[in-house]
């Protein structure tokens, strides 16, 4: 890595080559492949060709059509991904739309991101809100903010303790833990309003409170707290409290 450091704080273009660090305060767009320590957007910048780097952080505005390869991307402000990421960790801390695909270690949603593509992580943290469609792939997912997706995950591990309505149209994983703190039955609704709610489950086991489900399949299934569910297919047990309602029930032999 060469030791040049570039400061733009009018308009102007990044010229391709390697950098220790690169600073944005004004309006910049790549003409060529860029690598360098640590890049830092403070104004705004159009990332059009493939950009390499230890570090880097959005505090003003990104559109990305190319691809950029990182250890560290923090977004604060706003970001629009229309090219791949390849990253160790992602922050989400301000609003990111993601239109193409996101494949990192770790994905931390402190802000707002809205997906459109294929999201991969090993660990996958949902703050405060995640909408969209397409797929997420994880080994362990958990949302305690709110979530609106209309597509799969599949994840080893899914976990949501959101405290706002939610929906996922369908869910796969090996283990799945969901837990609502709030139910109010709608009159006129087989589901409770203001909760979290998911069209299909394929899992092996679930544990569900105060949570709205249309289709489950699992081996084992548990559900607490005004759980409703409209059909459940279970392998080995299921098991739910009183207060809860499954309109359909059928023991399987093989899932």
């Amino acid at each position: 890595m060469e030791d040049q450091v570039l400061n733009m704080e009018a308009d102007g273009m990044i010229p391709e080559g390697e950098y220790q660090s690169v600073k944005v305060n004004g309006n910049a767009t790549n003409s060529g492949f860029v690598c360098a320590n640590t890049i830092e957007i403070k104004g705004s910048a159009t990332l059009k060709e493939t950009v390499e780097a230890a570090s880097i952080t959005i505090d003003g505005d990104l559109s990305l059509t190319g691809i950029i390869r990182t250890e560290e991307l923090i977004i604060r402000g706003n970001a629009e991904i229309l090219g791949k990421i390849e990253a160790e960790t992602i922050v989400i801390d301000g609003n990111c739309e993601i239109k193409d695909e996101v494949t990192a270690k770790t994905i931390t949603i402190k802000g707002s991101a809205h997906i459109e593509s294929v999201l991969t992580a090993e660990e996958l943290k949902i703050e405060l809100l995640l909408t969209g469609k397409d797929t997420i792939k994880a080994s362990h997912m958990e949302v305690v903010g709110r979530i609106e997706f209309d597509g799969t995950i599949e994840s080893e591990v899914f976990i949501a303790k959101a405290f706002h309505r939610g929906y996922v149209k369908t869910v796969k994983a090996g283990q799945i833990e969901l837990m609502h703190p709030f139910f109010l039955m709608h009159p006129t609704s087989l589901f409770y309003r203001d909760i979290f709610t998911i069209d299909q489950v394929e899992c092996n086991r679930i544990y569900a409170e105060s949570i709205g489900i249309s289709s489950i399949k699992a081996e084992d299934i548990e559900l607490s707290k005004r759980c409703i569910v409209e059909d459940a297919e279970y392998l080995n047990s299921l098991t739910a409290t009183e207060n809860c309602r499954i309109l359909n029930a059928e023991k399987i032999e093989e899932l």
